[in-house]
């Protein structure tokens, strides 16, 4: 395993916390900046128009819809499914801009949330490669079904466990953490519950 995805999944922890996705503290009248507006590709590219991400997220194949915030944090992205999903989804995401570039890292990290909106300080579920060589094995455009996910795709539990694959609870709700490398990095927070 590689040793520094533990420290990415504490680190996505810390910026989850910073960054305040809770859902609750989003205000639907404030919308992205016109800065950040300018970011977006022509309309012709997949997923929801107006966000200010290179990142596009879909869950068990519904596309995660981009959640206004009060203050933009460059570089993280906050989005919501509004449907649930299953309790072993499928995850896939594109990058929206070839600016971005290749790949070079890639995790997820899964994060229980309270009835509060307060998200866990530990990922329940981290997914990343377990090849160093091949960081971009969670390849952009390529579904990926976290329940059993395969290859060279590690999967470990809250307690640092290697486990097969994601199991959620079901009726509860979590924060999907995606940490994107490229050129630029690129952090996409999805909120969701399950059925």
């Amino acid at each position: 395993m590689n040793p520094r995805i533990p420290l990415t999944m504490v680190v996505s922890g810390v910026l989850v916390a910073l960054a305040g996705c809770s859902g609750n503290s989003a205000d639907p009248a404030v919308g992205p900046s016109q800065a950040e507006t300018a970011r977006l590709e022509p309309a012709g590219n997949p997923g929801p128009v107006n966000s200010p991400s290179y990142l596009r997220v879909w869950l068990d194949g519904q596309p995660a819809q981009p959640v206004p915030t009060q203050v933009p944090t460059p570089g993280i992205s906050n989005w919501r499914v509004s449907r649930p999903i299953s309790t072993a989804p499928r995850l896939k995401y594109e990058i929206a801009n070839n600016r971005f570039g290749k790949p070079e890292a890639v995790s997820v990290g899964i994060f229980r949330q309270g009835t509060d909106g307060r998200t866990a300080p530990q990922a329940d579920y981290s997914i990343y490669s377990t090849d160093p060589n091949s960081q971009a094995e969670i390849r952009p455009g390529t579904e990926l079904a976290l329940g059993r996910p395969g290859g060279k795709i590690g999967v470990q539990n809250g307690r640092n466990e290697a486990i097969d694959g994601v199991k959620l609870t079901p009726g509860q709700k979590y924060l999907l953490v995606l940490n994107v490398k490229g050129r630029q990095s690129e952090i996409a927070q999805v909120e969701f519950v399950t059925r």
